[in-house]
């Protein structure tokens, strides 16, 4: 989280802010810095891990049993290998069958000696136990450092992902990620051009469209469309003349073979939870989805507790209909009635960058159908009568937020950004 919470600092992900693509992974390098090593992150299918170099190879931590092969050192342009426990085997950068480095699905930094230095080795195949595999194709975005000639790599992109059958040499399936240009790119160490002393991590582009196509022919691109999911986004500017602002994903629409459009999915968003300060766009939070037939979701945030000289503070806000809140320390209230925004003591306030929050209550409303009322779900606490709760099952139903064939997902951190695909 950024020092300065009014402050932009880096861009939301190419689908919106807090969100990400779904099924995808990568191997991701840090940087050794102030006398702390250099550290490799699997994120993958089969879970996240920090990954280990053993005198029995590469290993995971904790311990998940999977086999990596990798040659040469973390900043090498080198594929990685993951076998799962069930036998699938993972590609992350390189070529199959091949020692090629730098290849697709790689991202690497310029190290002060102008050399590259691997920063992120994305998901390039899949194989089965059984010879089907998936490729998927990345498209990257080049920088170039003042004085080195190798430029580096501030952000990429998925573009077309390929399913293939065991035995065919051409894919029988083809899902095709298409962009747009996007506004939000002064951050900093980009003031409008890439000669840059300082390495910065951008992209200029957008998700706003995804692709099914299968195949009707025996042509390399014999391809029909049978589905297709539009994204729109807009932003919350900081400062737009400088293209300071929050991306974030308003809409999905899902679309058929002939181009006919379901109602759309629409998002709504709020800056932090209760009593945060209006400026905290790096705060911005998901509060409603509705599926543009009467059904939502409405989600309510707590603030997290949070330290401060050994002793905890908490900002407590009431929903509607609870009493007034107060300051409270160690669960204790410090000063009864005071609101929120009020001070109590010099040390406590809000920390810009340290404040987080959880969802405090979710409500469901249901679409209009026979045996629903489309009556809110009591929040917790409240009882529920036995036909009310099989009005919250169905509300729960219809207002779900999974859409598995669009393979898009509210990511568990409401304020991570950049470039990740996960």
């Amino acid at each position: 989280m950024p020092q300065n919470a009014n402050t932009f600092n880096r861009q939301a992900s190419f689908v919106g802010w807090g969100w990400s693509l779904n099924g995808l992974g990568q191997v991701t390098m840090s940087l050794a810095q102030d006398g702390t090593p250099a550290k490799a992150f699997l994120g993958y299918a089969g879970g996240g891990f920090e990954l280990k170099q053993t005198t029995d190879g590469w290993q995971t931590e904790p311990q998940s049993f999977v086999r990596i092969a990798h040659t040469g050192n973390l900043d090498s342009g080198n594929k990685w290998e993951v076998w799962s426990p069930d036998g699938v085997k993972y590609t992350f950068g390189g070529v199959t069958g091949s020692n090629a480095t730098w290849a697709n699905g790689s991202a690497w930094i310029i190290k002060s000696s102008c050399g590259k230095s691997a920063r992120e080795m994305h998901l390039t195949e899949v194989l089965d136990t059984h010879g089907n595999h998936i490729e998927i194709t990345y498209e990257t975005e080049p920088g170039s450092v003042t004085g080195c000639t190798d430029e580096y790599v501030p952000a990429i992109r998925p573009t077309v992902i390929r399913y293939f059958a065991i035995n065919e040499p051409l894919a029988t399936v083809r899902i095709e990620l298409g962009y747009s240009g996007r506004g939000d790119t002064g951050v900093p160490g980009n003031v409008g051009h890439r000669d840059e002393y300082t390495e910065a991590f951008w992209s200029n582009y957008r998700l706003t469209g995804i692709t099914v196509q299968v195949r009707n022919g025996s042509g390399a691109d014999a391809f029909t469309t049978v589905g297709s999911y539009v994204l729109a986004q807009d932003y919350d500017w900081f400062d737009s003349n400088n293209g300071e602002g929050i991306l974030r994903l308003t809409s999905i629409t899902e679309k058929g073979r002939d181009g006919g459009a379901l109602p759309a999915w629409t998002f709504g968003y709020r800056i932090g939870a209760v009593g945060t300060q209006n400026g905290w766009k790096n705060h911005t939070l998901l509060e409603t989805a509705n599926n543009g037939q009467g059904g939502s979701v409405t989600y309510s945030y707590a603030n997290v507790p949070q330290y401060l000289d050994g002793r905890m503070w908490r900002q407590y806000q009431p929903l509607p209909g609870e009493p007034d809140g107060c300051e409270r320390r160690d669960g204790r209230c410090a000063a009864h009635g005071v609101r929120p925004s009020e001070p109590v003591g010099m040390d406590v306030g809000w920390i810009p960058g340290v404040q987080q929050f959880r969802v405090r209550r979710l409500q469901f409303r249901a679409q209009p159908g026979a045996g629903r009322d489309g009556d809110a779900v009591p929040g917790d606490g409240e009882q529920l009568s036995s036909a009310q709760r099989q009005r919250a099952r169905s509300a729960q139903g219809q207002a779900s937020l999974t859409s598995a064939r669009a393979q898009v997902e509210r990511r568990g951190d409401p304020g991570a950004g950049g470039d990740v695909v996960e």
